[in-house]
Formats: C-alpha cells, structure tokens, sequence
C-alpha cells in the first residue's frame, strides 16, 4: 500500500492492485474490501474501522479513488444503516444522488442526469436497519439501473459519460461500508477539494454574555415553545421594531411583535394571517420602498416554495402568505437596494431543483425586483462553489456604495465562510472565496456603525474557536473584509445552553449609535427551550472594554 499525505485534515490511500487499465479495457478498482480502505479519499478521523467495515457519521464523503470512461460498468457496495429515521444518506455520482432514505421516509433520487428530485420506494421493502445489504448499479448501454440484494429498486436513461466522482455519504446516517467497488473502464478521479487548515483567530475577544442589564427577552421560551430563528425591522422614526420568528426550529412562521421605544419593551403577539402557520421556515422581515416612495414591509419564508406577506400600513394589517415564484429548501433570504433604489436584489441558497429540502449541490440564487419587493425577475444562480455549500448570504454595500460584499455561510464545514463581490449591482459576481476564521459562522446579518464601522452577528463555527457555538459578533471595517483581514474584535454576545443552535439574527442601529442583535437562543440551563433575546451595546464601550483588559 502506497500513503499519500494531501493536507493535515484529508488523506489519500491509493492501493498498487489498481492501476489504470489502457483505454477501453475493463477492469476492477477495489475502493473498501472487507473494511479496510484500499482506494478511497476521506476526511481525516472522521471513519473509524470495525470487525470487517468502516462506519462513520455526518456530512462528509468516502470518495472512491477512480472515475469511470464512457462505457458499461458497474458499481456495487454491501453497507448497513443503522436507522431508518430521514438518514439521506446516498451514493453519490458526479453530484447526482440515489439516497436510501429521506426526510419524507422514501427513497429518492436527485440531480440534473437522474431528472430532478423524486421519491422511487419505500425503504423497508429492500433494507433492514442494522442488516448488511448490495447495492449494485450498472450502466449497460443508455439504462443505468439500481438494484438491493438483486431486486431492481429503480432505472433511468443515462448517456455514456464519465463518471468522475463517486461517493457514499451517511450524512445523519450511521452508515458501515463492508465492501466497495466499480468495474469497467477505469479513469483518474476527480480531485475533491482538500479542506482547508483553518487559521487561527488573532484579534481580540471582547465577553459581554454575562452583562445580563444589556440583555432583553422579547419572548421567553417554555418547556413545550421552542422559539426559532428571528430576524427584525427598524422603522424610520428609529424606535419602532418588529421582530418575527418560527415556532419550533425552522417551524411555522406566525410570532410576531412589535417595540415602540427601540426594543426595550415588546408588545403581545400580532395578530397575523391564519395561513402565515402554514408557511415554514424562518421568516425574514424588510422594509423596502418602491420607486415612487411607497413604503412597505414584507415578510418572506418558506420552505420549497417562496412566500412573501406585505403590509401597507406600517405592519398593522398583512396580507395572507403568496407564492414569489421563487424556490428555497429554508434557511434566509437577503434584500439590499440597487440602482439609487430603484430596484432591490435579493439572494437566497437553494438546491439544483424546486424540492423543499436542501439539496446537493446547494448554491446561491439571485433575483430582481423593479416595483420594491411586490414581484421578482431575473432568477439565476450567483454562486456554486465545487466541494462546497455555499448559503444563508448576507449582502453588505460598500461606504463608497460602488461595490456590493456577499458573505455565506459553508455548510459542508470543509472550508471557513466565504464571500464575492459584485461592481455592477449584482450583474456578476466575484469568484468565491474564503473569509477570514474571525467571520466563520453561520447566518452572517450585517449594519454599519455611526462612526463607519461594520459589525457581523453571527453562530460561532470557526474551528478552536473559545466561542465556537455561541451567539458573535465582528466588528472591522468593510476595507478588511475586501482585503481579507481578520478585523477589529470578536465579541461574545450570548451563551448558547443548546450548542450551535443559534445565531439566526435581527440587527438594528438606534439613532444614538446603540446596536440591538437579535437572535434565538437557549438563554439557560435546565427545561426551558429556546427563547428570543436580544443583546444591547454601543461601539465605545466595545473600545472602552478593549482598552481596559489591555491595561490589566
């Protein structure tokens, strides 16, 4: 056996028996024999051995270590799923899936060569959870067909093209691989990107969680309520707030409240349309003026579909829940002005088709809207990064207001949080790229200072970072975001009691420069879940804080 060291965090193990065989000749590339790894990639730690299989756990791949030519081949696998509970787990080929199990408890198909996304059998019918059993897929011809245990589960037509990668995920499986391999004309695999080394957080960490007199609890969760991911509006007189947020974690919209005096207080919950409880998937609230003045707020969710409710009267009465014609399988929705305000860009993660849940690869999507928020145009893809999942953006404009800065969260965690740029109101976009670890979280919501600073809230996900879960803040300039720098501090706002369940934010800025972050969160220990809490600071009494554990 023949050890090739990639990078700290990802190896390669390439067996000698499997070299390429001349073109057109069929052959036998052996990527897991009775658990052992003969030809494979995988992330370092992450596959532990077993009595004759590896079995392994999360969002992360075993990538075979051949592709395969044009031509007949075949696939096969023996591995076990210790549940049957949505596991997704999937054998994976060239970004299109064939998944054991979903969230919908039927076995699925997805991606552009398996026509979309769709449910093909029920699972117990072909698998035992905790029993071995073959997967064989073969390619004869045009028809690609997957068989368990030697019954046929499902066939498609299917060009005959290489076939670069090919992978098995356990995603929230617990998922043994007893043996893997492919026959048929061998080729060089695609090279999965190696993860990066994170970098270490150099600039200071300013801990305000236990100042708990800055702290206000807009809505206290209950041991039946979990309060989820929030976001708010300030209106234009600087002291009225809204905030809304789902019931349960990514759950049904319909919370919503308002502030008279910027957040201190908060009233009873609104009244809101009765189908807004139809409607999952984090709500996200705006305030956005068409290019006569007129001025709205708008709530948009869901999950599949896009929703948008719209209020004309300064958030007393809304209209029901409407599709935009948009798709997203969850998670937030970012608007900023373009063109003087004339029209307003928005930007959203979805998947390569209009299911409701996540899918691979995920990417982010743009559309235009030229009559402030009341239809959008113009959808298409603005970012996909390969080997990444690039989501949740957040759009910032430049002080010179000539560029626009996206940040996005990177949920396969191989790499830190990226961000692009656009010169021309979003026309096009930058390449990707990584982020600094300071501003590696998830769910980046952003506002400048009065004194022309930036801050960023956001979940902890730097790795080694002392507040890795927890609810953050950056503050920086926009120039080191451009430039890459690691910025000013880092500011731990809350403490999380549940892990890396929070974060998902509302950030307003009072006319006396008071900054308001807003998220869920589990506020203690103990039985209650989680609650919405928001955390109050001035810019200065950052610095103040600096200055004096300096002179400690």
């Amino acid at each position: 056996m023949q050890y090739v060291k990639l990078t700290l965090s990802v190896f390669l193990i390439v067996s000698t028996e499997t070299a390429l065989a001349q073109p057109g000749q069929s052959s036998t590339a052996n990527f897991v024999t009775a658990g052992r790894i003969e030809s494979a990639r995988v992330d370092e730690g992450k596959w532990k051995r077993g009595a004759g299989y590896i079995v392994s756990t999360g969002r992360h791949y075993l990538y075979a270590g051949r592709g395969l030519d044009a031509g007949d081949f075949t696939i096969s696998a023996t591995v076990s799923l210790e549940k049957l509970e949505g596991t997704a787990a999937a054998l994976v080929l060239d970004g299109n899936q064939f998944g054991f199990e979903g969230s919908h408890g039927k076995m699925f198909v997805q991606g552009p060569q398996f026509g979309g996304s769709r449910a093909i059998a029920d699972p117990h019918e072909f698998i035992t959870a905790g029993k071995p059993f073959r997967l064989e897929v073969a390619r004869r011809g045009n028809e690609l067909t997957f068989k368990i245990d030697g019954r046929k589960v499902w066939m498609t037509n299917c060009g005959p093209e290489q076939v670069r990668t090919i992978s098995l995920r356990p995603w929230r499986a617990t998922l043994r691989i007893y043996d893997f391999a492919a026959t048929g004309n061998l080729t060089e695999a695609a090279q999965p990107p190696k993860r990066t080394e994170l970098t270490k957080l150099s600039i200071p960490l300013i801990d305000i969680s236990g100042e708990t007199q800055r702290q206000v609890i807009v809505a206290a969760g209950t041991k039946s309520e979990y309060r989820g991911q929030v976001t708010t509006v300030l209106m234009a007189d600087g002291k009225t707030m809204f905030a809304t947020w789902s019931k349960g974690h990514g759950g049904r919209c319909g919370p919503l409240m308002k502030s008279v005096d910027g957040g201190l207080t908060w009233s009873d919950l609104l009244p809101t349309p009765k189908n807004w409880g139809a409607i999952s998937s984090c709500p996200c609230i705006y305030r956005m003026s068409d290019s006569k003045g007129v001025e709205r707020l708008f709530v948009f969710a869901g999950r599949g579909k896009h929703h948008s409710s719209v209020s004309e009267d300064g958030g007393t009465t809304w209209t029901p829940m409407k599709a935009t014609g948009l798709f997203k399988p969850g998670g937030n929705t970012a608007i900023i002005p373009i063109d003087n305000g004339r029209r307003h860009l928005l930007l959203m993660q979805r998947g390569p088709t209009d299911a409701p849940r996540d899918e691979m690869p995920n990417a982010v999507w743009q559309a235009v809207s030229s009559d402030g928020g009341q239809t959008w145009k113009d959808y298409r893809k603005a970012c996909e990064v390969n080997g990444a999942t690039p989501c949740e953006p957040d759009l910032i404009r430049s002080p010179d207001g000539r560029q626009i800065a996206c940040l996005m969260r990177e949920n396969s965690r191989r790499f830190q949080s990226l961000v692009m740029f656009s010169d021309n109101e979003g026309t096009t976009w930058t390449k990707a790229r990584e982020l600094p670890a300071s501003l590696t979280g998830d769910r980046h919501v952003s506002c400048y200072t009065a004194d022309g600073r930036l801050v960023v809230v956001f979940r902890d996900r730097a790795k080694g970072s002392p507040t890795y879960g927890h609810y953050v803040a950056w503050m920086g300039t926009y120039e080191d975001i451009r430039h890459g720098r690691s910025g000013q501090y880092r500011i731990k706002l809350l403490h999380s009691h549940a892990g890396p369940d929070c974060g998902y934010s509302g950030l307003e800025r009072l006319p006396d420069g008071t900054m308001v972050a807003t998220t869920y969160i589990k506020y203690r220990p103990g039985q209650k879940k989680h609650s919405i809490v928001s955390v109050r600071f001035k810019p200065a009494e950052i610095d103040a804080a600096f200055e004096l554990e300096k002179s400690k």
